[in-house]
């Protein structure tokens, strides 16, 4: 497959997959220019070190390559560069060490953990675990009595064995279908059906 740079049309080495200019045209571009703010050393200080872009954000900004900013920071300005790829509260990503995934508070847990999900262990499960001084076993579960899967509270988790949930939860559906559409309150029914109206349109 031939590759060529952008700028002159020369013939580059296909193995270099990220590479977009030959040396000399690649050199002209990022050369002193004063609409390049990645090459002004102020500009770079207050974004990469003040208000903590990562290259790949700032490349991103002009449509450049991280590495040329990378080459200005370190070869051209000798600006000290952060590390790659840390871990927890040093990460540039960090959110406080809690995030979402399906619904369910995961939590920053750095030891290891069964349930680990990348980093992150569900609220609820480190919960019970702390309660129960132990860890779960693969073939319990962790039931949300209210059915907020937001609310860890000691008091709104119960364990269950996996078919017992997945039961309990088969029929908390069933009877909930019951108590709306079938016989079992029908003069609450109008103002069940409301209410679950009104439940379903903040949930979707």
């Amino acid at each position: 497959m031939s590759v060529k740079c952008i700028d002159c049309n020369k013939e580059l080495n296909p193995a270099n997959v990220h590479v977009k200019r030959c040396r000399q045209c690649y050199y002209s571009f990022i050369g002193n220019d004063t609409n390049k703010p990645w090459l002004n050393k102020e500009w770079l200080i207050e974004h990469y070190v003040n208000k903590k872009m990562s290259m790949a954000s700032i490349a991103k900004l002009f449509g450049i390559c991280s590495n040329t900013v990378e080459s200005a920071l370190k070869d051209k300005f000798h600006i000290k560069t952060r590390e790659k790829n840390l871990k927890g509260e040093n990460n540039l990503c960090w959110r406080g060490g809690k995030v979402m995934v399906n619904g369910y508070i995961h939590l920053y847990h750095p030891e290891p953990h069964d349930r680990k999900h990348k980093s992150y262990v569900p609220e609820h499960v480190l919960v019970v675990e702390k309660t129960l001084g132990r860890k779960l076993k693969s073939n319990e579960a962790v039931h949300h009595k209210n059915g907020n899967k937001l609310d860890n509270r000691q008091d709104n988790l119960q364990i269950l064995s996996n078919s017992e949930h997945r039961s309990l939860g088969s029929k908390l559906e069933h009877f909930a279908q019951q108590i709306i559409y079938g016989e079992l309150t029908p003069h609450f029914k109008d103002e069940l059906l409301q209410l679950f109206t009104s439940y379903l349109s903040k949930n979707d």
